[in-house]
């Protein structure tokens, strides 16, 4: 019984498992589906629309938006395609410079959010933006709405922005229109070349075989010579053996015919020297023997007085050594003693006085020691102080950034409204507040961006100033500018709002004592280099000649007790010289104001 049930819940464990498997296969093949209708969406918007003679390029260039799956989707999709005579490339963009450099950006609805800076980076460049169910319709140029079930897709054509980047864009039902979906695009002159290339391989191959195929029978004939070939080179080895051992024996011969022939000629010899001797007579032979005794007599008695009179001198020598060593013996001990203590005091003199020297020193250097650690140590809390509440006031400029945009989304909609209905006096109302948040979500994004971009200086400095009407307003300050109308720079817009930003404030906070009743001025000025001069003027407090040499080191604030971190100066100073390559000018005079200059 019991094994029955255990077969009948492995039963119904498999059914669920398979139903799963069908229900992620049917959901899988429906998403493939709806990425392949986009593709073929997308195929139709770059054949139908019609962008001006300023964007045309050597190829047609796809942009997707961060999302590498749907960016590998199109990749193979569009692979090996062309559109008008010109080839076709997919482009994974990351970042909004690279969005300003394609003809048609896709959005996934993934990035909607991202739609705002995205139209305002690309304005001007002839970007077609492509997005999914996006609710900023007034940024939107062609928009895909998707219903739950995924099984339509509806178009939505914002033709007041596609008018403005001078891009004409046809009826919704010239894309709609599904009859014609398999002959949009046309093969690459790349793809074209392979075909024709795969049919000469072919043709090359077939040639390879028959080549091959006669290479084979000329190798059944190699290897049949060879064969011959080696039964012959056999057959000569095999003599060559015999002529060497034929050799050797030959040799060994002649070697021995050498020898006898030696021994044979000494033989002779000695037999010529015995027959002399037996002609001599005995007399003779007596005489010679007695002759060569007493001559080697005579040599030997003369060696014998030799040897004696040797053996006397080194004796006498040996002796007076004896003594020489002797004495040399005492000498150097003595003489080893005496340096050896002149050594000993010589060392141990130099062992106090460096011992003095190092006491002396050391005694110094630790006094000296413990009151650089004291000062660190209340140094180091302080930093610790003033690192803790800028990286809060960083967090919270993050959370500020969002909400703005949230806010300006929100504010949008509301001036849409009013538009619609026509309600005059909230349309003069929320059109500044609109403006407003416009120039902060523009600046808030701009500190992402750490790449060089061409902009108009003076619009974009007239934006950043914006920022601080109501501060102005409410502190009696007031603002003047002065100098170029227009002034295009080649510079990080970022960078230099962040300078103007700490600018800015430092007057407030220390030129007018967060008192205001004073006076901010901006002149911008084209330098003969084709570069800008940026002065920024304040007509407030001022500062002594300490604070000026003090006023660009980290942590340096002539208000510690207001809780101000002393870092504003040393960051512009920070980013003019080494992020923007630029010159910066301090002038400043007691109770006259200050001057700022900066040199791009």
């Amino acid at each position: 019984m019991k094994s029955k049930l255990i077969q009948f819940k492995s039963f119904v464990t498999l059914v669920i498992l398979g139903l799963s498997l069908v229900i992620t296969g049917q959901a899988w093949a429906q998403n493939s589906a709806l990425e392949t209708k986009k593709a073929i969406l997308v195929s139709k918007f770059i054949k139908y629309v019609e962008w001006p003679e300023q964007a045309v390029k050597s190829k047609f260039e796809i942009g997707v938006y961060e999302d590498t799956k749907l960016y590998n989707i199109f990749n193979h999709y569009f692979a090996d395609k062309s559109i008008k005579d010109k080839s076709i490339v997919v482009t994974l963009v990351n970042s909004l410079n690279k969005a300003k450099k394609v003809n048609l950006l896709y959005i996934p609805s993934s990035k909607s959010r991202d739609l705002f800076k995205i139209a305002e980076k690309t304005s001007g460049s002839y970007v077609l933006l492509v997005s999914e169910n996006n609710k900023n319709t007034p940024k939107t140029m062609i928009n895909l709405l998707f219903n739950q079930d995924k099984s339509k897709i509806a178009i939505k054509i914002n033709y007041a922005n596609t008018k403005r980047e001078k891009l004409k864009v046809p009826e919704a039902s010239y894309f709609l229109d599904g009859k014609n979906d398999a002959h949009v695009l046309a093969l690459s002159e790349r793809a074209v070349k392979q075909n024709q290339l795969k049919k000469e391989l072919k043709i090359l191959n077939k040639y390879v075989l028959q080549q091959k195929n006669q290479l084979s029978q000329l190798k059944d004939k190699l290897s049949a010579n060879e064969e011959k070939l080696a039964k012959y080179n056999l057959a000569l080895k095999q003599q060559t053996a015999k002529l060497k051992i034929a050799q050797k024996q030959n040799d060994k011969q002649q070697k021995t015919l050498a020898s006898a022939t030696k021994k044979v000629e000494k033989l002779s010899k000695n037999l010529a020297d015995k027959t002399k001797q037996l002609n001599m007579t005995k007399e003779e032979w007596l005489g010679a023997e007695a002759e060569k005794s007493a001559q080697q007599e005579a040599k030997i008695k003369e060696l014998s007085e030799k040897i004696a009179k040797q053996e006397k001198l080194v004796k006498t020598q040996i002796s007076q050594l004896a003594k020489v060593k002797k004495q040399n013996k005492q000498l150097a001990n003595y003489s080893n003693l005496f340096y050896i203590a002149l050594i000993i005091a010589l060392v141990a003199l130099a062992i106090a006085g460096l011992f003095w020297s190092r006491n002396k020193k050391s005694t110094a250097i630790i006094n000296e020691a413990e009151k650089v650690a004291k000062e660190a140590q209340s140094t180091l809390a302080t930093r610790e102080q003033q690192l803790v509440k800028s990286e809060n006031i960083a967090a919270l400029g993050y959370i500020a950034s969002d909400v703005t945009y949230a806010a300006g989304n929100s504010v949008e909609d509301a001036l849409e409204h009013s538009v619609e209905i026509k309600d005059l006096k909230n349309i003069e109302t929320l059109k500044p507040a609109v403006a407003l948040l416009e120039n902060y979500n523009q600046i808030a994004t701009d500190q992402d961006e750490d790449e060089k971009q061409s902009f108009d200086l003076v619009a974009y400095i007239n934006k950043l100033m914006s920022l601080f009407s109501v501060e102005f307003q409410a502190s009696n300050i007031q603002y003047i500018f002065a100098g170029e109308s227009k002034l295009v720079v080649n510079s990080i817009p970022g960078h230099i709002a962040l300078v103007l930003l700490n600018l800015v404030n430092n007057s407030i906070k220390h030129g007018f004592d967060n008192k205001g009743n004073g006076k901010i001025s901006i002149l911008i000025e084209k330098t003969p280099q084709g570069g800008a001069k940026l002065v920024v003027q304040d007509n407030g407090a001022g500062m002594d000649k300490k604070t000026q040499q003090e006023i660009f080191t980290p942590f340096f604030t002539t208000k510690p007790e207001r809780g101000y971190l002393g870092l504003g100066m040393s960051t512009v100073e920070d980013i003019v010289k080494n992020k923007l390559t630029a010159n910066i000018k301090l002038q400043s005079q007691t109770g006259k104001g200050t001057t700022i200059t900066i040199t791009l």
